[in-house]
């Protein structure tokens, strides 16, 4: 079995279709999907195995300052807190506000003892010092594309490392060096549909049922057979949201 653990089900592109998007990923192995806020509050889907997040990505962190009650009201409903994050390429928010939205949630999830789902766009440096300003905070760096300097201080952090469409990418040499070297424990499996689609699907919109290419994928990176990896990365993102 696949965990999903990044995949916005309530894009646009998947309007009037999200039944049929979350059985194709069924009939690929794919039988839970986590979707994380964009917009402050929750995610408006109700689905079996469909698991939210409620928070405010940073292209939105101007909103959060605004309206912090609804991610509030969401906790009851979510398994973390995200995305959130910082985003230093071409972001309209400035960093100011950005940090300070991702403050506020990164407080949130520290009161509630709740996972973070953490987005990061050349912004590396930036967020981890400002992570390691929460002691026992844990959760995710989302789309994992670095190297194995920042795969280990991710991890000396005690957080996880989401992997998804880059790792197929044949300029991601370095990624895939991290990833063979890095342990199996830390990593979990994400698609971030619909964007980001593995290397055999670029150009078309992504789906979670990608997420066996991707899985594949990692099994050579990795040298283990499929069925570890699809076991091992799911274990690790029950143990992550506590599901």
């Amino acid at each position: 079995m696949l965990f999903d653990t990044h995949c916005h089900l309530d894009a646009k592109q998947f309007e009037n279709k999200i039944n049929e998007v979350v059985d194709n990923a069924k009939k690929n192995n794919v039988k839970k999907i986590l979707i994380p806020a964009i917009k402050p509050g929750l995610p408006k889907v109700k689905i079996k195995n469909v698991f939210l997040a409620t928070g405010s990505h940073p292209y939105h962190s101007n909103e959060t300052l605004k309206n912090k009650q609804k991610i509030i009201d969401g906790l009851k409903d979510a398994v973390a807190i995200g995305e959130t994050g910082l985003d230093f390429f071409k972001c309209p928010i400035g960093k100011k506000v950005q940090i300070e939205s991702l403050e506020f949630q990164c407080e949130l999830a520290t009161k509630n003892n709740m996972p973070i789902i953490l987005h990061e766009r050349e912004s590396f440096i930036e967020l981890i010092e400002i992570i390691k300003k929460y002691p026992g905070i844990t959760g995710v760096f989302h789309a994992f594309h670095h190297s194995e300097k920042e795969l280990k201080q991710i991890i000396d952090l005690n957080f996880y490392v989401g992997l998804g469409g880059m790792v197929t990418y044949k300029s991601n040499d370095a990624l895939r060096s991290a990833i063979k070297k890095g342990p199996m424990e830390r990593f979990i499996l994400e698609t971030d549909s619909p964007y980001l689609p593995p290397q055999n699907k670029r150009g078309q919109v992504n789906q979670p049922a990608n997420l066996l290419d991707i899985a594949k994928h990692i099994s050579l990176i990795k040298n283990k057979t499929l069925d570890d990896i699809s076991l091992i990365t799911t274990e690790n993102a029950n143990r992550l949201f506590k599901l």
